[in-house]
């Protein structure tokens, strides 16, 4: 795992009222390179979607607070897709919580997502699935194949 300066990941969090920072992807999981990029999930108050200027603001702050990464990637966890908190949730290594077991709630809260949304991504692959079956048939017409 990368090293980071906890005393100022906590000033950063408190400064943006961040509940929870957690460390995913490569580093996360221990399989990271010398040039990998650090990837944090964070969460601010549940619900709030911030404006992209704050975003920039408090990815920055972050940077700061993990001096030897060569990049660092920071997702929102409150817009974040049912498959990204589903990804953090599973290969995420807290790296702070406002408050105990915040973590274990984030991945409980994450799971029923997951599993809320399932039938959506089957009908979405479907769907998609539907549409290049037609794009092939077409192209090939218009290309003299059949």
């Amino acid at each position: 795992m990368i090293l980071f300066d906890e005393t100022c990941l906590k000033r950063v969090a408190r400064k943006y009222g961040l509940d929870l920072v957690v460390l995913f992807g490569s580093h996360a999981r221990g399989r990271a390179l010398a040039r990998s990029d650090v990837d944090i999930a964070v969460r601010r108050q549940p619900g709030r979607i911030e404006p992209d200027s704050l975003k920039l603001e408090i990815a920055g702050a972050l940077e700061r607070a993990f001096p030897e990464a060569a990049e660092v990637d920071v997702a929102f966890l409150n817009e974040a897709s049912s498959l990204l908190l589903f990804q953090v949730a599973n290969t995420g290594r807290p790296l702070y919580e406002r408050r105990p077991l915040l973590f274990w709630q984030f991945q409980s809260y994450a799971a029923r997502r997951y599993d809320d949304d399932y039938k959506y991504r089957l009908r979405r692959d479907a769907y998609l699935e539907r549409r290049v079956k037609l794009w092939s048939r077409t192209t090939a017409r218009s290309s003299g194949r059949n």
